[in-house]
């Protein structure tokens, strides 16, 4: 039994130094996106700017426990400024649409916009696949301006 709890410790161990290794090893794969920005812009469904005006957590009740909460995932709502593809209409109604954190570790930013390429789900919401599907428009003027309408 003890040798059964020493394997398992050690497993839980390399787990806890791996996990974390993967996820900044896997932040520079993302960062300017492994495929080309045009490939994207060509394979996404929708191709929009967008402000980010809300941001709500989804906390999972099933899995919190003891005064903790566990989040699944932000649903935000957003502007749509610019459309160059894709179903969205430009104006002040807020689109919503859900990242999950199993898609995209990173959050979105009150009052930032983003270049957002996405897919629309069957309920016709924004389906994030990727933290590669936004990109900040102040810290990519380049990449915003080389998508035309």
């Amino acid at each position: 039994m003890l040798n059964l709890v020493a394997k398992y410790s050690r497993g839980l161990v390399v787990t806890a130094v791996l996990w974390p290794w993967s996820v900044f090893a896997q932040s520079f794969s993302l960062a300017d996106g492994a495929v080309p920005l045009q490939q994207r812009i060509d394979n996404a469904e929708v191709v929009a700017a967008i402000t980010v005006e809300t941001a709500m957590e989804q906390i999972n009740l099933a899995l919190s426990k003891n005064g903790r909460f566990v989040s699944e995932g932000v649903r935000y709502g957003a502007v749509v400024d610019e459309v160059w593809k894709g179903r969205l209409t430009v104006g002040e109604d807020l689109i919503k649409f859900n990242v999950s954190l199993n898609n995209c570790y990173k959050t979105l930013t009150l009052a930032e916009e983003y270049l957002v390429l996405a897919r629309l789900n069957n309920s016709g919401e924004l389906a994030i696949d990727s933290c590669d599907d936004f990109v900040l428009r102040r810290t990519a003027p380049r990449k915003f301006a080389s998508v035309s309408p």
